[in-house]
């Protein structure tokens, strides 16, 4: 299936903004959808809301997004309405509405965090569901380990979970591994995924993955992936096969291009620049010492600035790098 996405947002005030999105989803074979899309962003002293309205020949749909932290805790919150609207998100239209909320927070004086989460959906055809989660995460010199317990009900059939997680840095390899149990009403072993990741040089990557899911008809999964990295640019090969005998092979290239429209300018990157912001910094010689950039004050070229991706990025002969993915 593939989309065709173009989006184009206007910064009205400080703390406002809207945007328009031209979205062409590919539903089945033979179906393709067209999804104009309307956004709104409002930005508060300690929270971001953005709205979304959107609609297609099958419906409409809107969704509210909200974000925000203060000293105790981190929250997020998404509430979305669906009006016979059928899209990627909403597949042959199973959901009426969803909610969700998620709060989290660190415990004091300690290497630990803690988080909470619930989740409803109204369904179209079926039962509501309900799902709720308790985390608790701690760090220990380079790896983290958390455990996560959950209750869900689906149709008045309640199911206990948990899921114990593990990564972190060992050397020069990043690992990742968790294991998901069955508690009540049975209890089993579902899930035990490892994930281990390395980099061969700065600008290539090597990735290993083994799946064990003892109630799937293929109960091993293996899948190896090496990816390297071009300016602006992404390569990635990966193959996975299981123990049935099927396999699965992929080559996939992919960057992201991003146009400052009052300065014409493209920008290309490996990152996809979707969902994300970006900043101009002028660097000068303030000769006045009234914070403004004046005529006759020089530009300041080869200074860097830390707390982004690009941290090397230097500013050029107008004193001027542009941060993005922010």
């Amino acid at each position: 299936l593939r989309q065709v996405y173009v989006s184009a947002n206007w910064a009205v005030t400080d703390n406002f903004s809207a945007g328009v999105a031209i979205i062409e989803q590919q539903i089945s074979k033979d179906k393709w959808l067209f999804n104009p899309t309307v956004t709104l962003n409002l930005l508060t002293d300690n929270s971001v809301w953005q709205l979304n309205l959107t609609g297609n020949e099958t419906g409409t749909a809107a969704n509210l997004i909200a974000q925000g932290s203060n000293e105790l805790i981190d929250w997020q919150t998404e509430w979305a309405k669906y009006n016979d609207f059928e899209s990627w998100d909403n597949q042959d239209n199973q959901l009426k509405q969803l909610a969700s909320v998620n709060l989290s927070g660190n415990l004091e004086h300690t290497n630990m965090s803690w988080a909470l989460s619930g989740s409803w959906q109204d369904q179209n055809l079926g039962s509501d569901s309900l799902f709720v989660a308790a985390t608790v995460a701690g760090q220990f010199q380079h790896l983290s380990l958390s455990n996560e317990l959950s209750w869900q009900n689906i149709a008045n059939n309640e199911v206990w979970a948990n899921r114990l997680a593990l990564s972190g840095r060992i050397d020069d390899w990043y690992l990742r591994t968790y294991a998901d149990l069955a508690l009540l009403p049975d209890t089993e072993l579902t899930q035990l995924v490892s994930n281990v990741s390395t980099s061969f040089t700065d600008n290539s990557n090597y990735q290993f993955e083994v799946r064990y899911q003892p109630m799937a008809s293929a109960e091993v999964t293996v899948k190896n992936s090496l990816s390297y990295f071009l300016d602006t640019s992404t390569l990635r090969f990966s193959v996975e096969n299981d123990s049935e005998g099927d396999w699965f092979a992929q080559f996939k290239w992919s960057s992201s291009a991003l146009l400052i429209a009052p300065d014409n300018t493209w920008l290309l990157d490996r990152v996809s620049h979707l969902n994300t912001g970006s900043v101009k910094i002028i660097a000068f010689q303030d000769d006045n010492n009234n914070g403004l950039f004046d005529e006759n004050e020089l530009p300041m070229e080869g200074l860097r600035f830390s707390g982004h991706t690009r941290s090397d990025d230097e500013t050029d002969e107008n004193g001027q790098p542009l941060i993005t993915h922010i």
